[in-house]
């Protein structure tokens, strides 16, 4: 059973996993259209600027539970690694995270 002070448990919150990181757009649009085909809805975010530039292919959010279940899928479908989910209120990202 989960904990109750898990952040499954709190009302109103959505939820993204941020699945991957690449230095090219192109490769970035690339994934983003994989998980397209497997009708799984992912933005791609340009993270930093310039030389140190690089994009992050994002879930679009979803409660807790549909996101920890999308990412295991992706983690034995596409052998990702470690992955970030966070909570998101609105438009914003907060700092309460869980590493899957």
């Amino acid at each position: 059973d989960e904990d109750p002070g898990s952040p499954a448990h709190e009302k109103g919150l959505l939820f993204i996993a941020r699945l991957a990181g690449f230095g090219k757009r192109s490769a970035a649009d690339a994934y983003q259209k994989k998980l397209d085909k497997k009708a799984i809805q992912a933005e791609v975010i340009q993270r930093g600027f310039g030389r140190l530039g690089w994009y992050q292919v994002v879930t679009a959010a979803a409660p807790y539970d549909e996101t920890v279940a999308m990412v295991e899928r992706l983690k034995k479908e596409d052998h990702l690694g470690t992955v970030e989910i966070v909570a998101v209120q609105g438009h914003g990202e907060r700092e309460e995270k869980d590493n899957l």
